[in-house]
């Protein structure tokens, strides 16, 4: 579903940048917007030439969540619909092969930070803040937050954020491991290029593959990951680029003795 309140821009080393475009708003996520998402992960997935995306906001935002006041006096389904397709987008994240950067430039409140926390690395501005902000409009967080965070940043830190509603600032954010950088105002963006840059090296399978074994992990016992592992390495070990680059290192090792 295409909509103007999502842009994409194909970038060098096969990054596709994929900013919510909704300003005035604080890039409050229609319906629109979050179909729009789930058609972009859904899309990746088949696109070889993506191979990072990288997700961030228009103006002092990246999110400010949920836009539900379109919702209002509809009925049970459509606000089920909308709600679950945060679930939808998770899925379609998950599902997409591609490493998704959320490149944080402002406050991520709400469905705002659901879509960041779908994202597999999340580089903030310095003046971002973070808030779960669903329990004081009298609603639950959705795509998944309340079973994702505790895994995030610990359970004790999950219920404080969730039940008190507090705004964490970006330092705080990345010491709980909300986040995992924190750069100067406005180099979000470029952090996560250069991280993507770094990932563009690296063989497209084994990352999708690594990708779905962390996932695996969440779900599934121990012995099922260590099948998984197995199996995927012996598969990309009879690849011939990824033999002949083993070839290339331990031959490159040997003349440097």
């Amino acid at each position: 579903m295409a909509t103007d309140l999502v842009q994409e821009q194909q970038l060098t080393d096969g990054v596709l940048l994929v900013t919510l475009s909704r300003p005035d708003k604080l890039n409050a996520l229609t319906i629109d917007m979050v179909r729009a998402l789930t058609e972009v992960a859904q899309s990746a997935k088949h696109n070889d030439e993506i191979r990072t995306v990288i997700l961030t906001g228009a103006g002092r935002a990246f999110s400010a969540g949920g836009d539900i006041t379109g919702l209002f006096g509809k009925d049970d389904n459509d606000l089920t619909n909308y709600l679950m397709s945060y679930a939808r987008l998770d899925d379609a994240i998950a599902d997409s092969g591609t490493m998704w950067i959320a490149a944080i430039n402002g406050l991520a409140y709400g469905g705002g930070l659901e879509i960041a926390a779908m994202c597999d690395i999340r580089v903030s501005d310095a003046q971002a803040t973070f808030c779960i902000a669903d329990i004081e409009v009298g609603a639950l967080p959705t795509g998944g937050l309340t079973w994702k965070l505790p895994r995030l940043i610990g359970e004790s830190m999950a219920r404080w954020m969730m039940l008190t509603n507090s705004v964490v600032e970006a330092k705080r954010a990345c010491e709980i491991g909300l986040i995992h950088e924190v750069v100067s105002d406005g180099e979000s963006v470029t952090r996560a290029r250069e991280i993507a840059s770094q990932v563009a090296g690296y063989f497209p399978e084994a990352v999708a593959r690594t990708r779905e074994a962390i996932r695996m992990s969440w779900y599934s016992p121990l012995v099922d990951s260590q099948k998984f592992e197995v199996a995927s390495s012996v598969h990309l070990l009879k690849q011939d680029a990824v033999s002949k680059k083993l070839e290339s290192r331990f031959s490159a090792k040997d003349k440097g003795k």
